[in-house]
């Protein structure tokens, strides 16, 4: 797991206000409804890109969640909750499916690193390609996979999404189907034991299970539609250290920025909540290794 430096560019900095200075209160940035947020992030992304007409209704057979409906702000969780959990479930149930899409970049390494927003993108049976940002539809005339987001509409939608985070030599469509890091306390014990970081949270916390279960040091994750070669773990006590490395750099990832979990108090629970549960995560995980990793995590 890669070591981030400490000015990070988040997810939710296509959100404006996060990153500013930490003594206007969130409030104060955003407002005081639970509209707030989305109003200021959908404002932000028309100052940065011409006007596009987009989709008010979603098309049918695409799915009705991740990044294809709106996102309530105090949902929203920076260590476990965000961006990028949107991008994967959206893109997993409609490879399930069988509809092209997959997920929009902004910059960045999405693979191996929860940093910068993620969107979806999708093409309609009818032939038009449209991007989802936070319950927005950007669409256009096109029907390549992975779409064009480097000229004409395409692009302004890709800029509309990512707002103050494009860029064109980075911002990209990655391949349909294919997910970026799947962000949580599972995410650890998944890169500990020499899984994808892309694996989905359901089939992570189902490889863990089955290793407390069975008590296998190995446990194979079957093929499924965004993971079509499958995955094989390994729980060994000697990678405890590994997965309590992550928790604390996960733990650490985001402090200093309160804004991103809406409130102060908020964000200071979910970051204790996230070190509880990545640490109880890691030794279900990785047993039988002592205590003196253990007592690193702190």
């Amino acid at each position: 797991m890669q070591v981030l430096t400490a000015v990070l560019v988040l997810c939710l900095m296509a959100f404006p206000g996060v990153g500013q200075s930490q003594e206007n209160s969130f409030e104060q940035l955003n407002g005081l409804d639970a509209g707030g947020l989305l109003r200021k992030a959908r404002t932000s992304a028309g100052e940065q890109a011409p006007a596009v007409n987009g989709a008010a209704v979603p098309p049918a057979g695409l799915p009705a969640t991740g990044h294809n409906t709106t996102f309530h702000p105090s949902a929203y969780n920076i260590w476990s909750l965000n961006c990028h959990t949107e991008a994967n479930f959206f893109t997993a149930v409609a490879s399930a499916r069988g509809i092209p899409a997959g997920i929009l970049v902004c910059q960045g390494n999405p693979e191996t690193s929860p940093q910068f927003h993620t969107a979806n993108w999708a093409i309609e049976s009818s032939g038009r390609t449209c991007i989802y940002n936070w319950g927005e539809a950007c669409c256009w005339e096109a029907s390549a996979s992975p779409p064009d987001i480097n000229t004409g509409p395409g692009q302004k939608c890709a800029q509309a999404a990512c707002a103050a985070q494009y860029d064109p030599n980075q911002t990209r469509a990655m391949p349909s189907g294919k997910l970026v890091e799947s962000p949580g306390p599972q995410v650890c014990a998944v890169g500990a034991a020499g899984g994808p970081l892309t694996l989905l949270p359901g089939m992570a916390i189902s490889a863990v299970s089955e290793r407390l279960r069975t008590g296998a040091e190995s446990v194979r994750v079957p093929p499924y539609p965004s993971l079509p070669e499958g995955a094989v773990m390994t729980f060994t006590p000697d990678r405890l250290s590994a997965c309590l490395d992550c928790c604390s750099q996960r733990a650490n990832l985001w402090s200093g920025l309160p804004a991103a979990s809406v409130t102060p108090n908020l964000a200071n629970g979910r970051e204790a909540q996230f070190r509880m549960q990545c640490l109880s995560v890691c030794r279900n995980a990785f047993t039988s290794a002592g205590t003196d990793a253990l007592r690193r995590f702190k």
